[in-house]
């Protein structure tokens, strides 16, 4: 798959429990229908200095035709600022298929709080 995802900002350090909605846009920025993708769903992280992975499970925001997914990350999992590498990985039910997005930059920001 070599479809693109949205720059993703507005995150925060210490963020957890609130849905993240990811994109995945062709070259012209248009949404990818990834609905015939109905198996597993998952997004991988990693933090700027290397030293955090993450692998969040996926699911359609609504049905996949508008190229949405959405994720939800655990306390604890977005410990530290930087721009976060990412990659959404689809799988059709029967693991036939396996696709992969290209790599797109999630901002986690320092909060005040």
């Amino acid at each position: 798959m070599s479809d693109l995802v949205n720059y993703i900002d507005k995150i925060f350090v210490g963020q957890f429990g609130e849905a993240i909605t990811i994109t995945i846009v062709d070259s012209d920025g248009t949404a990818v229908d990834i609905s015939g993708y109905d198996g597993t769903k998952q997004v991988l992280i990693v933090s700027e200095d290397g030293q955090k992975n993450v692998t969040w499970t996926a699911s359609f925001a609504t049905d996949g035709t508008n190229g949405q997914l959405s994720v939800t990350p655990a306390t604890g999992e977005l410990d530290r600022a930087g721009d976060w590498r990412g990659q959404a990985k689809l799988q059709n039910s029967g693991a036939t298929i396996i696709a992969y997005s290209k790599v797109f930059t999630m901002k986690v920001e320092e909060a005040l709080g």
